[in-house]
């Protein structure tokens, strides 16, 4: 698992240093970062032993999280009002999910010990 978390960590802070420097290869960078947490979350939910019942109620506020990006995406694409509220809803609430995960990562390699 302190593999897994480092190099979450890693892409996450070089998805954010993109940004900073080419706006547009960020947020390419992004699609593959959340793809990559994605698939990581269904692993950990399905293989992984979440023992311990806070890292659980973690990774269930995720999905919950992700479920409601989706469902604000989709609202956006039917009821297109402001481009810019929609950037900020695509990309910036998608990166702070992100930022949870990777929190989420750490708290099941801190307590796997």
């Amino acid at each position: 698992m302190k593999i897994a978390f480092y190099f979450n960590l890693v892409v996450y802070l070089t998805v954010i240093a993109l940004y900073i420097n080419e706006t547009v290869i960020g947020a390419i960078s992004q699609f593959f970062l959340g793809l990559f947490q994605l698939v990581f979350a269904i692993k950990l939910s399905f293989t992984f032993n979440l023992a311990i019942q806070k890292t659980k109620k973690h990774l269930n506020y995720y999905w919950r999280s992700i479920l409601i990006w989706i469902a604000l995406v989709i609202i956006m694409i039917i009821l297109p009002e402001d481009k810019y509220a929609s950037m900020v809803i695509v990309f910036g609430l998608s990166m702070i999910i992100g930022l949870y995960f990777v929190i989420i990562t750490y708290l099941i390699y801190r307590n796997s010990f």
